[in-house]
């Protein structure tokens, strides 16, 4: 069964978002980051999360998994492995 792509909506200077893009790798995950900070908006986040206050917000496939601790919950990865 292929996994499912991760959506990572992320701003510059979020460790969080990096930390999501890096156990994405680390999973074999392929992913795609939407950067608030250059090619996206707040209001294009809000338009798929509209109560986002907070980043990053992650999606697998089309479900919002919410942040960092979302991904890994959802993805059932020990952290302490990786």
């Amino acid at each position: 069964m292929a996994k499912e792509k991760i959506t990572i909506w992320m701003q510059n200077g979020t460790g969080e978002g990096a930390m999501a893009a890096k156990l994405c790798v680390d999973t074999g995950h392929e992913y795609e980051i939407k950067n608030i900070s250059n090619k996206f908006s707040w209001k294009e986040l809000r338009e798929v999360v509209p109560n986002a206050t907070t980043v990053p917000q992650i999606f697998v496939g089309t479900k919002h998994v919410g942040g960092l601790k979302g991904l890994i919950t959802e993805l059932g990865v020990d952290v302490s492995k990786l």
